[in-house]
């Protein structure tokens, strides 16, 4: 079966190190527990898609070692396409350590040999990138993502970009293209915010939504996020859970949630109150890939969950 979302990216293994607090300068703190998890961005949202019922693509590669197999098997698990997932004996499979409080906020140290596994432009397959109904990325590597886009824009096919602050600062100039060949943009506050150079997160989103993309949808932690397309703007509440555990993944959770949904034929506005549930839910357990299935979250809106408030 071909893939319907695929994305390009980096995967992981992270190392979560528990703590109820964290470490201040030459102190020293008790660990209350570890915990091991596949993760990196755009895998993290490629195995959320799956879990939405959604059959999703990876494409990247990680080392020829036991952790990079440990990767492979995951995909598998999630009945995944990993025609164009490559394991390398030149390189190493990236381990990040992730210190989490008890709180759910979290440090995360990133091994060098994330950017290193991402794949190249002259590794792209143009023919799988254009079977695909959307291309997803975090455009870690600029030349690579723009390939895909191409590719994807000229097949006819949906473009979804996922913009952090590490590629935003990069500058507008250097990835103005990029927006002009995206659809959907799913940027964080941090990073809509460094590169429109607003203080404003609504301008942010306006400024964005007029180079290119049809829905510009904003993620803002606690605060919930904020949709805008050429229909107009709406705020979209968290969903309350008791329990926070961690927060990690959980950006990239909602941003598969709402491809998925998307792709399935909801609303922007319907398919960022799912996400929204879907992101609560992932935030109740610990890692990157926590996230919940399609039927959990069916479950969890079908008891009416709190809503947060929007400012």
């Amino acid at each position: 079966m071909v893939a319907k979302i695929i994305g390009l990216g980096v995967s992981s293994i992270d190392m979560f190190v528990i703590v109820e607090e964290f470490c201040k300068p030459d102190d020293k703190i008790w660990i209350k527990n570890f915990a091991r998890q596949c993760g990196g961005v755009v895998a993290n949202f490629c195995v959320g898609v799956a879990r939405n019922a959604v059959k999703s693509g990876f494409m990247g590669s990680a080392g020829d070692d036991p952790n990079g197999h440990e990767i492979m098997q995951n995909f598998e698990n999630h009945d995944m396409d990993m025609d164009h997932f490559f394991l390398k004996k030149e390189t190493k499979t990236p381990v990040n350590i992730i210190v989490v409080d008890s709180h759910g906020s979290r440090q995360i140290l990133q091994d060098s040999y994330m950017e290193k596994n991402v794949l190249s432009a002259d590794e792209i397959v143009s023919e799988y990138v254009a079977k695909a109904d959307i291309f997803h990325t975090d455009a870690v590597k600029i030349d690579a993502a723009r390939k895909c886009m191409k590719i994807a824009k000229e097949a006819g096919k949906k473009v979804s970009f996922d913009l952090e602050r590490h590629v935003a600062v990069y500058g507008l100039d250097a990835i103005k293209d990029l927006l002009g060949m995206t659809d959907i943009l799913l940027p964080n506050r941090r990073g809509a915010l460094e590169l429109t150079k607003e203080t404003d997160v609504r301008k942010a989103a306006k400024k964005l939504l007029s180079l290119g993309p049809d829905i510009v949808l904003i993620t803002m932690g606690e605060e919930g996020s904020i949709l805008v397309t050429s229909e107009g703007e709406h705020r979209i509440p968290i969903y309350k859970v008791e329990n926070v555990v961690d927060t990690t993944g959980a950006g990239d959770c909602f941003n598969s949630a709402f491809i998925s949904s998307i792709y399935k034929g909801m609303t922007p506005k319907e398919a960022a109150d799912f996400a929204s549930a879907s992101a609560a839910l992932s935030v109740t357990k610990v890692g990157a890939q926590s996230m919940p299935t399609l039927k959990e979250v069916e479950k969890f809106l079908g008891g009416n969950p709190k809503r947060g408030t929007v400012g």
